[in-house]
């Protein structure tokens, strides 16, 4: 119930509306609404919070809060024990307390703080503010929140990347290529899907002179640098090229369950990448010779496993160079001259 006010100094929310919503299974009321920058510092960050961002992720944030930037649609979810407010004309609720609790939202609360510290404006946050709610309630409420909350695949990222030449390009290659590994492309994978769509395009970099990358968005970064240096023919091309020796080398019965693991596909992508005897004398073309195949198709389950359950990638990718140049009569394969422009995470 709206009542007369006795605080001093309470935030207004501004395009705000009054509602109900379940809380730890009892009816609260509920503002929803705008809160300007100005009444930020009636904000706590309540000892239940996690750690605030720091570096790369922290500085991401506060530049999409600048006033030209792209800006966070999710609300901050605030608490207050207090259960009164006021409205006000235009649309504005004035709240009976000087101290809001913060639910969640904690990383963009921190960078906007960052940017008021620094001289910098920010956005306003949209608020949802649950009123007369205890700490015992918050603490619970706070860990539910968190739980339930699934971190989106870089799948679905790639996925909905329709600007992007390489990507787009690439997608084409299941539809395209008979026998193409099937890829995921949602936050799931489904029956039948063999790769996702992050290993994919690593594939695509690693071929291409790059190491692995972690962050979605370094990834589509070097995807466009190679799209401009290749073009997608070629991409394309050379990434078919990669799965059908794959399929060469390691499609025998009793191999589908390792053949399409990340850490065999980043190893062999990297023994190709590093290797003159691998690439048309032009070093754009990749080209695998079936003497290359036959010779990895001689691997046996119990050695690949037992590579990749101990040392991952880097040792696979030992591990395939060795068992190449094993009885080779022209000796060690030859390095190519050139060098990843990035270090692998």
């Amino acid at each position: 119930m709206a009542q007369t006010l006795a605080k001093t100094n309470p935030p207004r929310i501004k395009n705000a509306g009054v509602g109900t919503a379940v809380f730890r299974g009892r009816q609260v009321t509920v503002i929803r609404g705008d809160l300007d920058t100005e009444y930020f510092d009636t904000i706590d960050v309540p000892g239940y919070q996690r750690m605030a961002m720091e570096h790369e992720k922290h500085e991401e944030l506060k530049a999409v809060l600048a006033p030209d930037g792209i800006g966070v649609p999710d609300d901050l979810l605030l608490c207050t024990s207090s259960t009164s407010y006021e409205p006000l004309t235009a649309g504005e609720i004035l709240l009976a307390t000087s101290s809001l609790s913060l639910l969640d939202g904690h990383q963009r609360y921190n960078a906007a703080m960052a940017r008021i510290a620094g001289g910098q404006k920010t956005q306003p946050f949209g608020v949802k503010i649950f009123l007369g709610t205890t700490l015992e309630e918050e603490v619970a409420a706070f860990y539910q929140v968190n739980r339930l909350q699934t971190k989106v695949s870089s799948n679905v990222f790639m996925r909905n990347r329709q600007d992007n030449a390489a990507i787009m390009a690439l997608r084409e290659l299941e539809k395209e290529v008979e026998g193409f590994p099937p890829v995921t492309w949602d936050q799931l994978t489904k029956p039948g899907e063999k790769i996702r769509a992050h290993t994919l395009y690593e594939v695509a970099i690693i071929l291409h002179g790059f190491y692995a990358k972690s962050r979605i968005e370094d990834l589509f970064d070097t995807l466009e640098q190679i799209q401009e240096r290749e073009g997608t023919v070629l991409l394309k091309k050379n990434v078919r090229t990669f799965f059908d020796a794959v399929h060469a080398s390691f499609g025998r019965d009793g191999l589908e369950d390792i053949k399409y693991r990340v850490d065999l596909l980043r190893g062999l992508a990297s023994l190709f990448r590093d290797h003159n005897e691998f690439w048309q004398p032009n070093g754009r073309e990749l080209i695998i010779r079936k003497e290359i195949t036959n010779k990895l198709a001689t691997l046996s389950y119990q050695e690949i496993l037992r590579e990749l359950q101990i040392k991952g990638s880097k040792n696979m990718t030992r591990v395939l160079l060795r068992h190449i140049e094993k009885g080779r009569r022209t000796g060690h394969l030859t390095l190519r001259r050139f060098g990843p422009v990035q270090e692998e995470e």
